[in-house]
Formats: C-alpha cells, structure tokens, sequence
C-alpha cells in the first residue's frame, strides 16, 4: 500500500484532470492522500474536496508566504476544521 503523503491535488490547475490523476495514482498502487493546504483558499478548496473523497485526509495549513491572510475568522475556521478525524 502506497500513500501519498503531501499533494496538493485540491489546487486549480488539477481542475481538468483530477478524476484522471487520482485514477492514474491508484493504478499504481497509491490508496491515499494526504491533501496539505497552503492559505485560506486552497484550505477551503482541500476541505470541500476531502468531503467528497473518502481515500483523501487534510492537513490544514497557512504557509508563512501568506501569513497576512491569517486574522480571527481564519483561526476560528481552521479551529473547528481540525476537530474533524480526516
């Protein structure tokens, strides 16, 4: 069993072909995925797809690139988005 432990699959420029590439990962052998986001959209982004696909976990995240998005409603967000198992 393969995991792939940090993609960012969730991102817009797999919009065309993630179906595809997810498919691709488990022919060769890949079962799962751990989704890393990097800002407050690409962690909205990650989450909405990790309810969607039961083989993919979330590990939330605000790189120091984009720590000026980070305020009281992104903490409060990523707060009760970490209670979740996945």
């Amino acid at each position: 069993m393969y995991i792939d432990s940090h993609c960012h699959i969730h991102m817009s420029e797999f919009d065309h072909d993630r179906d595809q590439v997810f498919a691709r990962a488990h022919q060769a052998g890949v079962e799962s995925f751990m989704i890393v986001g990097n800002d407050h959209s690409t962690n909205l982004t990650g989450f909405e797809l990790l309810s969607r696909r039961p083989d993919c976990y979330f590990a939330l995240g605000i790189h120091p690139h984009h720590v000026h998005e980070w305020n009281g409603e992104v903490s409060l967000w990523l707060d009760e988005k970490m209670q979740d198992p996945k």
